[in-house]
């Protein structure tokens, strides 16, 4: 690991230490173990060809480190349709995975892949 991804791990780590929340990412039946991620949010511009408009949408984006993204003992990688569930103020908030217009639903958040951000939409 270089200086720059020390550098990373150490920004994801005081981001989940001070942001965090404590999450399980569900797949149908299968349900990871708890993961910490950090919620903020974007605004994306989606175009419906029907209607031939487009809309300003807001997203609601997770942050997580990679390598913590672990499912049946097995690296995971979320896919549309997963939710991500957590406790928010003594309320619980789920999340769908989705992917925005032509992007993907995980994107990198940094150069060298060490965390990811997952596009979802909150549905509860």
């Amino acid at each position: 690991m270089n200086a720059f991804d020390r550098a990373i791990a150490a920004h994801s780590a005081a981001l989940q230490r001070v942001a965090g929340y404590d999450v399980v990412i569900k797949r149908g039946v299968r349900v990871s173990g708890t993961i910490v991620g950090v919620l903020s949010s974007s605004t994306h511009e989606v175009f419906d060809e029907a209607e031939q408009i487009a809309t300003k949408v807001k997203f609601s984006d997770w942050l997580f480190t990679k390598s913590e993204l672990i499912l049946a003992g097995k690296a995971l990688t979320p896919l549309p349709g997963d939710l991500i569930v957590t406790t928010i103020r003594e309320v619980e908030r789920t999340f769908k995975v989705v992917p925005i217009e032509r992007r993907p639903c995980v994107e990198p958040h940094d150069h060298s892949g060490l965390m990811v951000v997952v596009h979802t939409i909150e549905i509860c």
